[in-house]
């Protein structure tokens, strides 16, 4: 069972790094974008499909999952 109050990110499914970030759809405010920028958020663009809740914090991955 998943611990409710855990709010640690997932491990990407892909390479294992245990650093994911949440990925945020839509029109960033700004304090979204500097979030972004300082690597707490990932952001996800306007999208029809935003079934992906994360995003590996590894350059070379970027799997989102």
């Amino acid at each position: 069972m998943t611990n409710l109050f855990d709010d640690s990110p997932p491990p990407c499914p892909v390479c294992s790094d245990p650093g994911s970030r949440p990925l945020i759809f839509g029109v960033p405010s700004d304090e979204m974008a500097v979030a972004a920028r300082l690597g707490d958020i990932a952001l996800g663009g306007v999208a029809d499909d935003v079934s992906a809740q994360w995003m590996c914090s590894v350059e070379q991955c970027g799997f989102r999952f």
